[in-house]
């Protein structure tokens, strides 16, 4: 088939170039048969299919901008009505038209319309470090040595709104170390501290935990017995965005840090009786100064690991390099 179709436009060009006979010669006047288009096989023809799609495009819509927000709008409408479905849906069509960060600011202002100053304070934790303060869902979980524990939703406001008031306080001054550091060391830290989802619960009949966090999100105890100061609130939430920034790079404080823990431990064994190692024997070795009550240093606490000691040295760095900064004195080096 392949070489008749080859032949078949060589036979009409030469054709063309064959003049017909002219009536002025005397001879009848030769009037060429039409020519007829040569049958294309069903094998080579289109497909009816493509036929179309090459007469009616496809129209395919434009690419919307990618979003600058870490933690996007619609995101922060979930955690800010955890789960309130009609409070959320109702909120989003009041701030019908407004995209981005304007989104984000509108929605807390309708969560929070019932306390303006609540309202003012997570406002400001939004525009300082783009903390949305919500809400942690409704649920019963266990925490490891804790035991089981109903966590319920709780919005900082009212007798709570003072939680909001430390934790903008906190982000102020986490920023405030961490851009110091980032400037002095000229290009972006590979440590994130601002974008994050708060949630905020209630643990019922319990005081832990403080909070815990995961993939970009602290949830905190209003309730929580390490959240009774601005300082306690600070040094929770530093431990906590070490944790966050740790299992983003891969658990890097298990390889290094492991081989160093251990040999602390084994310097201080529990004693005969005993359920955990004693206060004295790790005081030297204790990053930071948070305990466990009627347990001992929470670095070394039994059903913790090495991760948590990491996020207490993760804490005294920051509290040192905020003393340093500040040109203050810093305290004794810790083994």
């Amino acid at each position: 088939m392949p070489r008749v179709l080859a032949v078949f436009p060589l036979v009409l060009l030469l054709s063309a170039c064959v003049e017909p006979a002219s009536p002025r010669s005397g001879g009848p006047a030769v009037v060429p048969a039409p020519m007829k288009n040569p049958e294309i096989p069903p094998a080579m023809k289109m497909p009816v299919e493509a036929q179309a799609k090459l007469e009616k495009p496809a129209i395919v819509p434009p690419a919307q901008p990618a979003s600058s927000l870490l933690v996007l709008s619609a995101r922060a409408a979930e955690i800010l009505y955890a789960d309130d479905e009609p409070g959320r849906k109702s909120a989003l069509a009041s701030c019908s038209g407004k995209v981005e960060k304007e989104l984000v600011r509108c929605l807390l202002a309708v969560r929070y319309a019932d306390d303006a100053k609540a309202a003012g304070l997570a406002r400001d934790l939004y525009d300082r470090a783009e903390v949305v303060a919500g809400l942690e869902k409704a649920r019963r979980t266990e925490f490891g040595y804790r035991g089981e524990i109903q966590l319920v939703p709780e919005r900082p406001v009212g007798r709570y709104r003072e939680h909001l008031r430390w934790v903008l306080s906190a982000f102020t001054e986490i920023d405030d170390v961490y851009s110091a550091l980032e400037k002095r060391a000229g290009k972006p830290m590979k440590y994130r501290w601002k974008g994050l989802e708060l949630r905020f619960f209630r643990s019922v009949n319990r005081t832990t935990p403080a909070a815990f966090a995961s993939a970009w999100y602290v949830a905190y105890n209003v309730s929580g017995s390490l959240m009774r100061s601005a300082e306690g609130v600070r040094d929770t939430l530093v431990h906590e965005l070490f944790h966050m920034n740790d299992a983003d790079h891969s658990w890097w404080s298990g390889p290094a840090l492991q081989a160093t823990y251990d040999g602390i431990l084994a310097r201080c064994p529990i004693p005969l009786g005993g359920k955990w190692p004693t206060r004295r024997c790790l005081r030297p070795w204790a990053p930071a100064q948070t305990t466990v009550k009627g347990g001992t240093y929470y670095a070394f606490q039994p059903g913790n690991d090495v991760h948590e000691y990491a996020a207490e040295l993760g804490l005294r760095y920051f509290l040192e390099q905020r003393e340093a900064l500040a040109s203050r004195r810093i305290a004794a080096p810790f083994k």
